[in-house]
């Protein structure tokens, strides 16, 4: 029924219930029962509740108020208390809460971005008058959670009692618990004394905090592991609530992110190709929602050189960018210009798997030293990103004779996200006469050669058709579909296989087939990357050898601000000038340092910056807030 009526929000479920009004000498006293079944509100499941409820009036004009409120048939709270307008405290009421679910708050707070669940105990007591409440005592929190389902985030509330003095809910060194031990420590106050002009004050800190530590499920936007420091403020009116800090995400954070609203996603090209309408349909009425004030928030957020983030351009995971690299960034947001993002986000490592729309899905590996640059608008920043993938191709020469030529190929993408710039690349580096030949090329050329090269695996210069092959561009047709479903076959074993075809010497085909296994431990301090490959059919080239590992690296972290690396390798079939194909072995020290000048080369004390943050293992609580309370 209330489906019909405008401006109501959404709630189901089945009403029973009675009332009873008894008048006696011009007085009327009420008793009800009512029950609602199965109650859903705002997509909220409530359960079933039922209330109890008495009201009648008094002599000296107040009227008396005694219900309890229950669910599947369990008291969950109990009110009795009086209301006189007369008399300066309105209101004295007694509220008492016995093992009241959290989840019933759920409701109304706005697309459940967050939600509540655990349990309260405890009593309250509440004077003073409607608009302007006089709430005091203690609530008992019994396996409380803050939880946000779209962003995976779980955080498990102290079960310290939270004591509420003159309508302040006081925060005295109060712990929120994420997926490890370590706290996210709170401490102020929430002033709700006047109910038009609510306060919030209050103080937090966090070390080396597990945020985030979520699976895919489905719903998710964010998954994976994101560990932080976090030092910061929130304070003033709920209406205009001011936000400052500072935000470190560290190098052990891996995540993934599921981005639906790009341009770079392609998972509905032929969205509004074809629209239908119904001339019949009336127009609805258009709703002027009032202008939103809230938060203003100018926060600083230093990103790890080694912290690992993917972004999914598509739901089923097929399309992503995995970035590796770190960055320092200032957001702020209010409500004129809502989120700004300023700073440069540089890439270390990473990889690209796209698919275009006449381009069969590549992986490219992304240059070290690209970059996204944010100058202000959040969803629109710059990008300098170099990415390209080795394909090998058969080049014939102006003798007739075939040979097997390594190719780079790949794309640079420039501009804006919304505006971007696209260009196809290919170089060669251990050929001299293709490489010269592409140095001779104009860009325009370059790029048709990338694309050809990229969607049929072929090298065609100069639109030469002898250097055409239907069997080979089906052939690379065929590997891009199989190398396409292996990838997602083996997506969860960090492990990626190719394959394809080349031609030797003697003019046999070989089809080669190279796996790759790379895996973090140790909360990304350790990096482990296996290569292998082999081959058949054909020859073998001279002084190479036909075994299944031939490369293997190993990096580990030794500090936690990710500047300092032991590194080792082995690299079979290495080639060199003077000996041809031999083994490489190296082991190094790699250390990283940000400079200013030349001679910070040779400064190896820095200067410690001072913190207004405090060091202690707690925060001063705020015991008393700025309103006295008589």
């Amino acid at each position: 029924m209330l489906s019909i009526m405008p401006f109501m929000p959404k709630m189901q479920g089945m009403l029973n219930g009675d009332l009873h009004f008894m008048k006696k000498d011009k007085s009327i006293s009420v008793s009800s029962s009512m029950k609602i079944d199965r109650m859903v509100y705002e997509n909220s499941p409530l359960g079933n509740l039922s209330t109890e409820l008495v009201y009648m009036p008094l002599s000296d004009g107040s009227h008396a108020v005694d219900g309890r409120l229950m669910r599947d048939n369990q008291e969950i709270a109990i009110v009795e208390g009086s209301y006189n307008p007369t008399k300066k405290d309105a209101l004295d009421v007694n509220l008492s809460l016995q093992h009241t679910p959290l989840s019933i708050v759920n409701g109304f707070i706005p697309d459940q971005i967050v939600g509540l669940k655990g349990y309260a105990d405890g009593t309250l007591a509440v004077k003073g008058t409607p608009d302007k409440p006089n709430v005091n005592g203690e609530v008992y929190l019994d396996s409380a959670y803050l939880v946000s389902v779209p962003y995976g985030i779980e955080l498990k509330m102290d079960d310290a009692p939270v004591r509420i003095v003159g309508s302040n809910l006081l925060f005295e060194n109060f712990n929120f618990y994420s997926h490890n031990e370590e706290p996210l420590l709170t401490s102020g106050y929430f002033d709700f004394s006047d109910l038009d002009n609510m306060k919030l004050n209050l103080k937090m800190k966090a070390n080396n905090y597990l945020l985030i530590d979520a699976e895919d499920n489905g719903k998710s936007l964010a998954f994976g592991k994101a560990w932080v420091n976090f030092a910061g403020s929130v304070a003033g009116p709920l209406s205009q609530l001011k936000m400052r800090g500072t935000l470190d995400v560290l190098g052990s954070t891996s995540m993934t992110y599921i981005l639906l609203d790009s341009p770079l996603n392609n998972d509905n090209r032929f969205e509004g190709l074809v629209t239908f309408v119904d001339f019949r349909e009336k127009k609805g009425q258009v709703v002027k929602k009032p202008t939103v004030n809230g938060l203003e928030m100018d926060l600083r957020i230093n990103v790890d050189n080694d912290a690992h983030v993917r972004c999914d351009l598509n739901t089923d995971h097929s399309n992503y960018v995995d970035l590796i690299g770190g960055g320092e960034l200032r957001m702020r947001y209010s409500n004129a210009n809502e989120i700004q993002l300023n700073g440069r986000y540089t890439i270390r490592s990473g990889e690209m798997k796209y698919s275009l729309p006449v381009i069969p899905l590549k992986t490219f590996i992304i240059d070290e030293g690209s970059y996204v640059e944010f100058k202000g608008e959040a969803m629109n920043p710059t990008i300098q990103i170099t990415a390209t993938e080795q394909n090998k191709a058969t080049v014939t020469t102006q003798e007739g004779a075939k040979r097997a030529v390594l190719f780079n190929c790949g794309v640079k993408v420039t501009n804006t996200l919304k505006n971007m710039g696209l260009e196809f690349i290919v170089s060669c580096q251990e050929d001299t006469d293709i490489a010269n030949q592409l140095q001779a090329m104009s860009k325009e050329e370059r790029g048709k050669i990338a694309v050809t090269m990229l969607t049929t695996g072929q090298y065609l210069y100069g639109g030469a058709s002898n250097n055409f092959s239907m069997s080979s561009s089906l052939n690379s047709f065929l590997q891009s579909q199989i190398n396409a479903i292996t990838g997602s076959a083996l997506k969860t074993f960090d492990m990626s296989f190719n394959m394809d075809n080349s031609n030797d010497a003697s003019g046999s085909t070989r089809t080669n087939y190279s796996v790759k296994f790379a895996k973090r431990f140790l909360d990304n301090r350790l990096n482990v990357i296996v290569g292998g490959s082999f081959s058949s059919g054909g020859t073998n080239v001279e002084g190479t050898k036909d075994t299944f590992l031939d490369n293997i690296t190993v990096e580990y972290r030794l500090n936690p601000n990710s500047n300092k690396y032991l590194k080792g390798y082995y690299k079979r079939d290495s080639y060199d000038w003077l000996d041809g194909y031999i083994g490489e072995y190296e082991v190094g020290f790699l250390w990283r340092r940000k400079l200013q000048h030349f001679q910070d080369i040779f400064r190896f004390k820095t200067k410690e910056k001072k913190s207004n943050v405090v060091e202690n293992d707690s925060i001063p609580a705020v015991t008393q807030p700025t309103k006295e309370v008589k």
